[in-house]
């Protein structure tokens, strides 16, 4: 069926010519989410990649691959505007262009059904959802994202309403010509911000341009001449690297071979693609989107979207509505069977936002849902109110159920925890000192106070691996690993400086270990530590350790990571302290702790180490418990090694068969070489004469490695 004309709905403004009602209507809504997203933000420094765009925009500098140069230069422009802090400067570029993105939503729902109320609905709600509010208060490429797509979306449909379609064009402005051209600019740039998602959403775009093949195709050489000057932000990342900023992932780019190297995001390989996931990983993420996709607008919102999807062929010409679930699969379901991940909490996280096209197309499918629901109750029920006004009234309902559900998650106006945690960190360093670290979390929390705010400029802040700061020690393009471990090791012994850690690191010496911290300690041997209990670490430790469930996802995580990695400093200092009131402290907080399965295999870990028999009945217990919580492990690594652990107390038992299950199991829950269990049942079946299962390990672990 047809779509439904606009100037056929008393709803709609004039068609013919520009609607000047329908763009003040979208002036409205973006007005309104934006002053939401501000009004909700952090105004300080957040985690997932929070710190490390505003570190980025803030130079500006050279984000991670692929790059980002888009979204670089236009943060770069919002820290210059004299209001509020530069993190809530850079976290309104997501506030923009999410508005942007459902103000593009509000016309696109107008154009193709040209009910008003409708589309205030799917503007709003997709506003509102879970997941693009949430990406709209931070420093993403997200919102950015989404606005590429809508806005491409919308020309195209534009593009192909036009009724002189068919005639000769010409190359100027007020031309479908120009039309054209502009979709394939507009394309061309809309790979410098997140091309992955971009390559997912061109089949719909090409679909609702099919029925204008020829026209495109006879335009097709201009059209790549056009979108190929939209990839220039890339050029001037290429040349800009050649500078060597203060922030530069992989330093200067010194040929077209890296600069590919580096859009292409080859250095993420292994991170795409882990050798320890298969299609039941691929399977499961697409369950989480399912049930993600419930959530995001409450189960109400979501039957009508469902009944959109269908309605969709009613109101809409085929190829818009085959668009449609082109696009919605392709962010979705696609996706999911294309990434190679692990299914653990962790990239769950990283996941969720993926989605975000999917998810406005859900939107668009609640209004169309809710048109023809409305339009159905008003015809077969006894309804007083006149049809227009149960829309509008339906639309508020909604979308007040939608913003009560969703706020709570996404007020951060308070947030504070990363920006209190690097705080935390670097007011107890030494003056003067030097700090290595690696991990998203601690380059863009610490980052952002030690080289935005200025906090501690006394202190050097390097990245172990050699990415992100022009101060690197080595290249990762072209140094090898043992390259630059030499580099650091020999770095920390010719400093002067005390020398601080917040990850594992190899520096050749004893450590000083302050729970969080670490300082490399020159006069002891390597191996050897000292646990140091000042009284700011323990209210830290307290802090974080009463703090319960964070709102956020990516809070939480860092918080159990950070307990985990203190228990067995914590069990260390209890072992070898006398009783007093920092030991009962400290029994509090390992008893709180304890409830988390991450720390509680870090407990089993440290007490199998120490094989005492007096530690029996705890392990016991310990494993049972941590057991029961399998399913809050962070990582399908932390689930082998909980099996590792349970297999060597069951060989202490001498319970071997017992113990060869325990050992499979775990390599069945991470099938990876770095998965200690394989080494150590395939000793066991050496020693016991197991040639067969021997074998059939080897010619498993060759096939799948």
């Amino acid at each position: 069926m047809s779509e439904i004309s606009p100037q056929t709905n008393p709803e709609a403004g004039s068609v013919a010519g520009i609607d000047k009602t329908v763009f003040r209507h979208g002036a409205a809504i973006f007005s309104i989410l934006l002053i939401v997203y501000l009004a909700t933000m952090p105004i300080t420094v957040a985690l997932e990649d929070d710190g490390l765009f505003a570190l980025s925009s803030y130079e500006p500098g050279i984000s991670h691959p692929p790059g980002y140069p888009l979204h670089t230069i236009i943060g770069y422009g919002f820290s210059k505007i004299p209001l509020g802090s530069v993190a809530a400067r850079i976290h309104a570029v997501s506030a923009f262009f999410g508005a942007l993105t459902c103000m593009l939503v509000f016309l696109l729902i107008d154009r193709l059904i040209a009910c008003r109320s409708m589309a205030y609905l799917g503007a709003l709600s997709y506003g509102l959802s879970l997941r693009f509010w949430s990406q709209s208060i931070i420093a993403e490429v997200y919102t950015l994202n989404t606005f590429f797509f809508f806005l491409l979306f919308y020309l195209c449909l534009c593009f192909m309403e036009d009724k002189g379609a068919t005639e000769k064009r010409k190359w100027f402005i007020g031309t479908p010509g120009w039309l054209l051209g502009s979709i394939a600019f507009i394309y061309g740039l809309s790979f410098t911000n997140h091309w992955p998602l971009m390559v997912l959403s061109t089949p719909a775009l090409l679909v609702l341009l099919w029925p204008k093949r020829n026209e495109v195709l006879a335009a097709l050489g201009f059209c790549m001449a056009l979108a190929i000057m939209g990839l220039a932000p890339y050029l001037w990342m290429f040349f800009y690297s050649q500078t060597d900023p203060y922030i530069s992932f992989y330093g200067p780019l010194e040929n077209l071979s890296e600069l590919w190297f580096y859009i292409s995001r080859q250095g993420y390989s292994s991170v795409d693609n882990s050798v320890s996931a298969n299609l039941n990983d691929n399977i499961q993420y697409i369950g989480f989107f399912l049930r993600e996709s419930t959530i995001q607008y409450g189960i109400v919102a979501f039957g009508l979207s469902c009944i959109g999807a269908w309605a969709q062929f009613k109101y809409l010409r085929n190829e818009t509505a085959i668009a449609l679930i082109l696009a919605f699969l392709g962010n979705s379901v696609l996706l999911a069977l294309l990434l190679g991940f692990d299914y653990e909490l962790i990239f769950q996280s990283a996941f969720r936002v993926y989605p975000l096209i999917a998810y406005g197309v859900m939107s668009i499918w609640l209004a169309l849902g809710a048109y023809w629901l409305t339009g159905y109750l008003y015809q077969r029920a006894s309804i007083s109110v006149p049809e227009l006004k149960l829309r509008y009234l339906f639309t508020m309902a909604v979308v007040t159920l939608i913003f009560i559900k969703n706020l709570p998650a996404n007020y951060r106006h308070d947030y504070v925890w990363a920006e209190a945690y690097a705080e935390f960190i670097l007011s107890n360093l030494k003056r003067d000192a030097v700090l290595i670290a690696h991990d998203d979390v601690a380059m863009g929390t610490v980052g952002y106070l030690n080289w935005v705010k200025k906090i501690r400029p006394d202190i050097s802040l390097f990245n172990k691996f050699g990415l992100l700061l022009g101060n690197r020690l080595y290249s990762p393009l072209d140094d090898s690993a043992e390259t630059g471990k030499q580099n650091i090791l020999a770095f920390i012994k010719a400093s002067q400086r005390p020398v601080y850690y917040l990850n594992e690191l190899d520096s050749g010496y004893g450590y000083k270990s302050y729970l969080f911290y670490y300082e490399v300690n020159k006069s002891s041997p390597p191996g050897s530590v000292e646990i140091i209990l000042s009284q700011d670490n323990l209210n830290f430790l307290i802090a974080l350790v009463n703090q319960k469930q964070a709102r956020d996802s990516w809070t939480e995580i860092y918080r159990i990571l950070l307990l985990e990695t203190i228990v067995p400093e914590i069990s260390t200092a209890l072992a070898n302290s006398e009783t007093g009131q920092v030991s009962d402290t400290l029994k509090d907080i390992l008893v709180e702790s304890l409830r988390l399965f991450n720390c509680q295999l870090a407990r089993i870990k440290w007490l199998m180490r120490r094989s005492d028999e007096a530690d029996a009945a705890e392990i016991e217990q310990l494993l049972g418990d941590a057991e029961l919580n399998l399913h809050d492990a962070l990582r399908k690594s932390d689930v082998a090694e909980f099996y590792q652990q349970r297999a060597q107390w069951y060989l202490r038992q001498e319970m071997l068969e017992p113990a060869f299950e325990s050992y499979q199991t775990s390599i069945d829950s991470w099938f990876h070489p770095e998965n200690q269990s394989v080494n150590e049942v395939l000793k066991l079946y050496k020693l016991h004469g197991r040639s067969k299962q021997f074998d059939e390990l080897i010619a498993h672990m060759n096939a799948r490695l």
